[in-house]
C-alpha cells in the first residue's frame, strides 16, 4: 500500500476555469494540478493546433540542411538516411525516407545500426558498413549524430557531407557536421523537448516550405498523414507531451487512428489492439513490439513494417515482432526475477539509497527495462548490467535523484499522487469523461490523472484473472462499475472486509465490440 496525497488546488481558481472551459471541476482542478493559471495558457493546452507550430527555420541550422537536401534531391545523389534502432529512430527514418522520395529523390537508402554488434548512434562500424554498402554522397543522421564526432570525420574524409538532425544533449563540441539541427543547441526551451521524430518532421517542414516557395510541383502534399509517425516516436521516447510535442501527438492520434499505414493496422491486430488508440496503446503495445526487434537484433522489419503498403507483407511482419517481443518478455523476466530475488536477500530501506544488480549473460538488450521495474518496485535508483564471457559490462541505469547523502533523510516511502476525489455517478456522467478527453493525450509531462474515490461497496467477491490481476466490481448508491488491478493478484490475500476507498485511472474497455469504462486500479484500503 502506497502513501495518499492529494494534489493542493486554489477552489475558487479551479471553479473559475471551469466555467470559462466548460470543465467537470474535478477536471479542472486537474488543469491546476499542472501548473496552470493563465487562461490564455489553458486555452491553447486545451485546443492544441498544428497553426501554433514554430517556423521550422526557427531551428538551428535548419536552413544549411534544408539547401543541401534540395540540392542532393535536384541532382539525383544517393542519399543516405541512417536512424537509431529504438522506435523515435525507426519512425524517424522511416518518415524521412518516404517525405525524400515524394519530394523526388530517387536514391533514397534507410540504414539502422545492429544493437549487438554496432551499438548506439552512428557509430565507425555502422558508418563503414553503410559506405560500402550505399556509397552515398550525402548522409544524413535522424536522432542520432549530434557526439558522433569521429565517424562525421570520416564520413568528410571519404568526401560525404553530413546533415545531423537529432534531440540528444551534446556531450562538449557538436560533431563538425554541414549541419547540426538539434533544438538542445537552439534558445527556444519549448523546442528542446521534441523527440527526434519531431525534429525530423520540422525538417521536412522545412523542406516543404521551401519547395513550395520556389513552386515545386512535387512538395504539394499535406505532412499531416505523416502524423502516426510522429506520434509513434514521440510517446515511446518518454518526452514531455507539452509546447509543440502535445500538438504532434493529438493529430497524430487522430491520424493514427484512420488506420491509414497497412503495417500499424497490422501490428495493432496482431497485438488485439481494441477501440481508440491512445497514448497506452502507443507506449504499451504498439511501441514495445517495434522496439523488441531492435532489441534482441537487428530493427530492420519493424521499418520494413512502416514502409510496406502490402498487406500480407505487413501481416508477417506485424507476426515476427509481435514474437520477437514475447521473447523480450521472457527473456525480461527471468533477469528481473533472479535481480529481485538477490537483492530482498540483503535489502535494508532504511540504509540502501541505490540498487545495483548484475551478472553474466544478462541480454544488454533488456537490462534497461529491468532497471526501470527495479525503480517502479524499490523507489531507489537502480543500475543493472550484463556481463560478457570476458568480464566486460554493459548496462543500464534509472536515476530517479542523486543516491547516498542527498537521500538519507527523505521520505522514501512509496507515495501516490491523486488529482482529485470523486463519486462514481460523478465520473460515470458523460461530460466528465468528454472533459478528460480534452486533456489528453496523456504522458510524460502530462501523466494520466488519478481519481479516488471514497466509501465504494464491493459487489460480490473479488477475484484473480489471468492468474495474476485483481478484478471485482465497485458500486455507491444504483450505479457500479468493473474495477482490475493488474499485477495486484498478490494482495487478494489482504484484501478488508466493508466498504474500499480506492485510487484508480479512469480507461474504456473494449470487449466483443462493446465499449464500457472501467477502473484502472492503482490502490486500495479500507475506509477510514
Amino acid at each position: 500500500m502506497k502513501v495518499w496525497k492529494t494534489i493542493p488546488c486554489d477552489g475558487p481558481l479551479a471553479l473559475q476555469i471551469a466555467n470559462t472551459f466548460d470543465l467537470p471541476l474535478p477536471v479542472a482542478e486537474m488543469v491546476m494540478g499542472l501548473g496552470y493559471r493563465d487562461m490564455g495558457d489553458i486555452e491553447r493546452f486545451l485546443n492544441p493546433r498544428l497553426s501554433d507550430l514554430s517556423d521550422p527555420f526557427l531551428l538551428p541550422d535548419m536552413e544549411p540542411a534544408v539547401r543541401r537536401m534540395q540540392q542532393a534531391i535536384l541532382a539525383d545523389e544517393s542519399i543516405v538516411v541512417y536512424g537509431d534502432y529504438d522506435v523515435d529512430g525507426i519512425v524517424s527514418t522511416g518518415l524521412l525516407v518516404q517525405v525524400l522520395h515524394r519530394l523526388g529523390a530517387r536514391m533514397v537508402t534507410p540504414c539502422l545500426p545492429s544493437r549487438q554488434e554496432e551499438g548506439y548512434g552512428l557509430s565507425l562500424a555502422a558508418l563503414k558498413r553503410c559506405m560500402a554498402q550505399c556509397k552515398p554522397s550525402l548522409l544524413i543522421t535522424v536522432d542520432c549524430g549530434t557526439n558522433d564526432t569521429e565517424a562525421i570525420l570520416l564520413a568528410q574524409k571519404a568526401g560525404i557531407d553530413v546533415v545531423i538532425t537529432d534531440h540528444h544533449e551534446n556531450s562538449g563540441q557538436p560533431a563538425p557536421a554541414l549541419a547540426v539541427v538539434n533544438p538542445k543547441l537552439g534558445s527556444d526551451p519549448a523546442a528542446k523537448v521534441l523527440a527526434g521524430v519531431g525534429v525530423a518532421f520540422k525538417v521536412c517542414h522545412g523542406l516543404l516550405k521551401r519547395g513550395r516557395e520556389k513552386r515545386r510541383k512535387k512538395a504539394d502534399f499535406d505532412l499531416r498523414q505523416y502524423l502516426d509517425l510522429v506520434a509513434l516516436g514521440t510517446v515511446s521516447d518518454v518526452v514531455p507531451l507539452l509546447h509543440e510535442n502535445r500538438i504532434l501527438v493529438r493529430h497524430g492520434l487522430a491520424q493514427l487512428n484512420r488506420l491509414e499505414r497497412v503495417g500499424l493496422q497490422a501490428l495493432a491486430d496482431v497485438a488485439g489492439a481494441k477501440g481508440e488508440l491512445g497514448t497506452y496503446h502507443v507506449g504499451f503495445v504498439l511501441g514495445p513490439r517495434m522496439n523488441a526487434a531492435g532489441r534482441l537484433g537487428n530493427a530492420g522489419d519493424a521499418l520494413e513494417l512502416l514502409l510496406t503498403d502490402d498487406a500480407g507483407v505487413a501481416r508477417g511482419l506485424a507476426s515476427r515482432l509481435d514474437a520477437a517481443n514475447q521473447d523480450r518478455k521472457q527473456i525480461e523476466s527471468e533477469i528481473l526475477e533472479t535481480a529481485v530475488s538477490r537483492i530482498d536477500a540483503s535489502f535494508d530501506p532504511a540504509s540502501h539509497f541505490g540498487i545495483v544488480v548484475g551478472d553474466a549473460g544478462w541480454h544488454v538488450g533488456v537490462v534497461g527495462i529491468v532497471a526501470a521495474r527495479l525503480v517502479g518496485r524499490y523507489g531507489r535508483p537502480a543500475i543493472v548490467v550484463g556481463f560478457d564471457d570476458e568480464g566486460s559490462g554493459r548496462g543500464s541505469c534509472r536515476i530517479l535523484e542523486a543516491c547516498g547523502a542527498s537521500r538519507k533523510d527523505r521520505d522514501l516511502s512509496r507515495t501516490l499522487a491523486v488529482d482529485a476525489w470523486v463519486t462514481l455517478p460523478e465520473i460515470l456522467d458523460k461530460p466528465f469523461l468528454d472533459g478528460l478527453n480534452r486533456m489528453g493525450p496523456f504522458g510524460e509531462g502530462n501523466p494520466e490523472p488519478v481519481w479516488a474515490l471514497r466509501g465504494v461497496q464491493v459487489i460480490g467477491a473479488p477475484r484473480l484473472v489471468g492468474e495474476k490481476h485483481l478484478k471485482f466490481r465497485i458500486g455507491m448508491g444504483a450505479q457500479s462499475c468493473e474495477a482490475i488491478g493488474f499485477n495486484m493478484g498478490d494482495r487478494l490475500s489482504e484484501f478488508p472486509e466493508g466498504p474500499l476507498d480506492i485510487a484508480f485511472m479512469l480507461r474504456t474497455n473494449t470487449y466483443l465490440g462493446r465499449t464500457s469504462l472501467q477502473l484502472h486500479l492503482q490502490d486500495f484500503r479500507g475506509s477510514r
